[in-house]
């Protein structure tokens, strides 16, 4: 972050809001005299710790007031939705005070617009153990630093920069409890592992606490070649027994610091950044931990979710929610996301994305991502009937969608389920109404039964009816229109067919609709579409039926033999089928014709004889003509040995395989 010349930053504290982070820091014009400058507080705005926009300073120096010189080292935390900055005012009267410093406290609740108390709210005179004099300018009582008290629930610890009177040749990091009011503070002693015993220098500006893994690190500037250093302990305000000091970052890093100061840890969720003033900036570095009191500094990410919300805080289970991901550097990075679920007793237990039918993993596709959900609801083992109150956030917790309520839905009713008619023609249009409760965005799967004359139900595929087996609901009343089927039943006499929709758990059922069907089948007619055929050529059958839907016809065939008697031939044999499924009025089958030899055989002829296995239609002989012989000529033979001229004589030949055939 670069505030642009003339200005350089100091000491500052880093904020997030609404997917913002707010820097705000001491502003030092380098034009201007020290005492002349630093009377305001410098205020930017970044989406994504990269790009900064300078917004309007804040907290002007008041002319009259306590604060009326320098405005220093702000310190800002959130408490019931109010931002609290404790800050240093310095106030210079010529003859009254010199560099005179105290604790102030500003509030806010958008992070550009502040109000002050018009006293400050903690003085060295608050402090007997501090050296305090106003009209000394090396009297120190800057630079607060204020986190909540791990010890003390919605208690606060404050922690500034000051000379103690028994070492007044050395500063020490002081401590101040609040009880929850961030306007009054008691003393809490020095935090002495940062006086110059420990330290090894009279300068101690600019300290700030944090904690990882148990442990906690306080970090503070001193005047030392490499400024910062920093200590670990168990407790932060614990004595220089509980802390161990581990002396200046960069001998940890491995790196150069000395131009490096007034650092501040900031945490965004999961995620921990170390940012330190250098030169006309600050410098923000994501912390990579490694064992215990080390970590190493690396570039902050790219991508960074502003904000995740959904459409809105309550729906159904089952409707349609949108989770809208909006993102800066969107395209370097997915957002990874985990799910918990919100008990009564307000505490929250992760929850399996994959149970929830969420992405674990969101590509994102603009500066807007939006994920649509059918909204899950999953049971509490505690409680069936409660709402399912569903957080979502990344991993790395940086972004949080506001908590959505899922009701569940209550089960599909169907309340009725009835025909238009008790009876229908086949071929004509059944309608089937369905009246259900809690039906929106639901389907109805559906039985369907042939109720035989035993009373007895059997099982019939949805399919061959062409009747839906699966209803999509579309209002308290669903019509489904249906062209009425019928299937015989095997034995059929009466061509009915009485047919139960239910629906598939058998909760509910309509009252039988009657399908009556065709009148019985009639073969009028088996007919060749020639006379006579010869092996290899295709012939066709045709069968000209009445009744015929749905139905069809056995066929058998026979050898006409010359003395006019019939003899079964197998229809597998000639490659016919047994039976023809009717198409329509006629229906044609095309014959591959087959030849089958008789014993003897001198003609190479087969007359078929193809009719109904009941045999109430015959098709006309069909001659086939066998497969070509050797043509044998066995004699040839006058019929006189004498003729006389202009008389007729005649030649016979004698041949066999003779048909179609000369010589």
């Amino acid at each position: 972050m670069l505030p642009g010349l003339p200005y350089r930053p100091k000491d500052f504290a880093l904020v997030k809001h609404d997917g913002l982070y707010h820097l705000f820091y001491i502003r030092h014009n380098m034009n201007l005299a020290d005492e002349e400058t630093e009377n305001d507080l410098g205020h930017a705005v970044s989406p994504d710790l990269w790009n900064w926009t300078q917004a309007p300073a804040v907290l002007a120096v008041r002319d009259t007031s306590w604060d009326r010189t320098h405005i220093w080292a702000p310190a800002i935390v959130e408490k019931d939705g109010l931002f609290h900055m404790l800050y240093t005012g310095v106030s210079t009267i010529p003859g009254v005070s010199s560099g005179w410093q105290r604790t102030g406290l500003a509030t806010s609740t958008d992070l550009y617009e502040w109000e002050r108390l018009d006293a400050p709210v903690h003085t060295c005179v608050d402090v007997p153990w501090t050296v305090c004099d106003s009209t000394t300018a090396t009297t120190a009582f800057r630079d607060p630093f204020v986190m909540p008290d791990p010890a003390h629930p919605d208690q606060w610890l404050m922690y500034y920069s000051t000379f103690p009177a028994s070492d007044s040749g050395g500063m020490v990091v002081g401590i101040a409890g609040s009880d929850g009011d961030l306007g009054a503070w008691s003393d809490l002693g020095p935090l002495w592992i940062t006086n110059r015993q420990y330290s090894y220098n009279e300068i101690v500006e600019s300290a700030h606490l944090f904690d990882h893994d148990g442990l906690w690190y306080v970090f503070f500037t001193t005047s030392a070649g490499q400024p910062l250093s920093f200590a670990t302990g168990s407790d932060p305000v614990g004595g220089p027994a509980t802390w161990t000091y581990r002396g200046r970052l960069s001998t940890m890093l491995g790196v150069d610091t000395s131009p490096w100061y007034a650092s501040e840890h900031f945490r965004d969720g999961l995620v921990d950044y170390f940012a330190y003033v250098l030169g006309d900036r600050i410098e923000i570095r994501r912390i990579l931990w490694g064992v215990p009191g080390t970590f190493a500094l690396a570039q902050p990410p790219l991508m960074h979710v502003r904000s995740m919300t959904w459409g809105r805080d309550s729906t159904m289970q089952d409707s349609t929610e949108t989770l809208s991901i909006v993102a800066v550097g969107w395209a370097t990075a997915p957002a990874r996301l985990e799910a918990l679920r919100v008990l009564a007793d307000g505490t929250q237990v992760p929850v399996s994305l994959d149970s929830l039918g969420l992405p674990a993993t969101v590509t994102l596709t603009g500066d807007t991502t939006r994920v649509s959900w059918p909204a899950a609801w999953l049971p509490d083992p505690a409680d069936t009937t409660r709402a399912l109150d569903l957080v979502v956030r990344l991993t790395d917790r940086t972004a949080v969608a506001p908590r959505l309520s899922i009701a569940r839905r209550p089960a599909l009713d169907v309340t009725a389920m009835a025909w238009d008619g008790a009876e229908v023609a086949e071929g004509d249009t059944a309608r089937l109404a369905i009246a259900a409760q809690h039906w929106l965005g639901r389907s109805l799967d559906l039985a369907t039964l042939r109720l035989r004359p035993d009373s007895t139900l059997t099982e019939l595929a949805a399919d061959s009816l062409g009747f839906p087996a699966t209803v999509p609901l579309i209002g308290d009343t669903t019509r489904v229109e249906w062209a009425a089927a019928w299937l015989p039943d095997e034995p059929d006499t009466a061509r009915l067919l009485r047919l139960v929709v239910r629906t598939a758990d058998g909760t509910a059922m309509a009252e039988p609709i009657t399908v009556v069907g065709p009148e019985a089948l009639r073969v009028d007619t088996l007919l060749w579409e020639s006379d006579e055929a010869a092996v290899g050529d295709t012939v066709r059958l045709g069968v000209v039926a009445s009744n015929w839907r749905l139905r069809g016809v056995e066929l058998e065939a026979l050898r006409l033999r010359s003395d006019s008697s019939l003899v079964e031939l197998p229809l597998d044999t000639l490659g016919l089928p047994a039976r023809v499924a009717l198409t329509g009025d006629t229906t044609w089958v095309d014959w591959p014709v087959v030849w089958l030899p008789e014993d003897p055989d001198t003609t190479r002829l087969m007359r078929l004889v193809v009719r109904t296995a009941d045999s109430s239609a015959v098709a006309e002989p069909l001659v086939v003509l066998g497969a070509e012989r050797p043509l044998r000529v066995l004699e040839l033979a006058w019929a006189d040995g004498e003729v006389a001229e202009g008389d007729t004589a005649r030649l016979a030949v004698v041949a066999q395989n003779w048909l179609g055939r000369g010589v």
